[in-house]
């Protein structure tokens, strides 16, 4: 290859990773706006928080338990919580549509609306 050859395939990849990076960017921008954490105990909506918003929330109940919602780096996970075994603690953060997190002791589900989609339906271990 000749010097020149090496000055254009450079010259045309730094133009398609600029044009990628523009479009992760837009995309993100204009994703994230939408996607909102909706927060619903025994059915009934206790709140909507966005996603690209850092927050942390504590919802405590009549019995005495809680549960804490943090949503940062537009992830949400539950942080802390009363219940016994701890599996919405344990929860992987969220941040796709129609994906939730549940505490059953707490009848607290944390679900995500109107932002990206995941394109995987399903995980094989």
């Amino acid at each position: 290859m000749k010097k020149n050859d090496l000055i254009l395939i450079g010259a045309l990849l730094i133009i398609a990773f600029t044009i990628l990076g523009i479009t992760r960017v837009w995309q993100k921008n204009n994703t994230d706006e939408t996607a909102m954490v909706i927060v619903t105990v025994d059915g009934q909506e206790m709140g909507r928080f966005p996603l690209n918003q850092d927050l942390e929330q504590r919802f405590d109940f009549a019995d005495g338990s809680y549960n804490v919602l943090r949503i940062y780096d537009g992830k949400a996970e539950i942080a802390e919580a009363s219940c016994p075994d701890q599996i919405c603690v344990k929860h992987h953060k969220i941040h796709y549509t129609n994906e939730t997190i549940v505490c059953l002791p707490n009848k607290l589900v944390v679900e995500i609306v109107g932002g990206k989609s995941n394109d995987v339906d399903t995980v094989a271990n």
